[in-house]
């Protein structure tokens, strides 16, 4: 399929922090992925069927069924100083749903206020953006609109039995070395363009 279609755009901003080692970067894109993963697994309602289990084999690349569709996508990864990595998720609610728990770990983790105006502003334009296919085709609505409401996530978490996937993503993203000061979204329209 090709033609325009909404994305969302992630742009993760580190903080100056001294020289990390590549294993220091790789973990922490390595983790920051398993995050958006597991809070897609948690807002999405396509995966409703995935059963959070606490266990040894959790963080293995193998563990987490999503399908490419749903995937980050690496726009730009630039390590100047600082960090700067920009991806692409498309444009529907279940990713827009799964952002906002990110979100809701960041502001624990790095103790920042994003700006959740302008995530409000984005979500609501994807939701009009995607209205027309929703009504058609009956796709569910964003599982946690209210941004303002961070009580929806955290009874997400415990009713999908998620607790413990979610306090060892935060204690990873905690002990890294590489921190994220800033985080931007942004809806973007691009050519999406089919699999051959």
């Amino acid at each position: 399929m090709n033609g325009e279609a909404p994305f969302l755009r992630v742009v993760f901003l580190g903080d100056e922090a001294p020289l990390p080692t590549l294993t220091e970067v790789s973990d922490f894109i390595y983790d920051l992925n398993l995050l958006y993963e597991y809070s897609r697994l948690l807002a999405d309602p396509a995966y409703d069927f995935f059963e959070f289990r606490k266990g040894p084999y959790v963080f293995n690349r193998t563990a987490r069924p999503i399908r490419r569709e749903d995937k980050l996508l690496l726009e730009s990864l630039s390590k100047k100083s600082p960090l700067e990595l920009i991806v692409l998720v498309a444009g529907v609610p279940g990713a827009a749903g799964a952002l906002w728990v990110m979100v809701q770990i960041f502001e624990k983790v790095y103790n920042f206020r994003l700006n959740r105006r302008k995530l409000q502003a984005e979500v609501k334009r994807l939701e009009m953006e995607n209205a027309k296919i929703e009504k058609d085709q009956g796709t569910p609505k964003l599982l946690i609109p209210d941004l303002e409401n961070s009580k929806k996530v955290e009874k997400r978490i415990e009713s999908r039995n998620a607790r413990w996937v979610f306090d060892q993503l935060e204690k990873r993203l905690a002990k890294s070395l590489v921190r994220l000061e800033d985080v931007l979204i942004e809806m973007v329209n691009r050519t999406r363009k089919s699999r051959k």
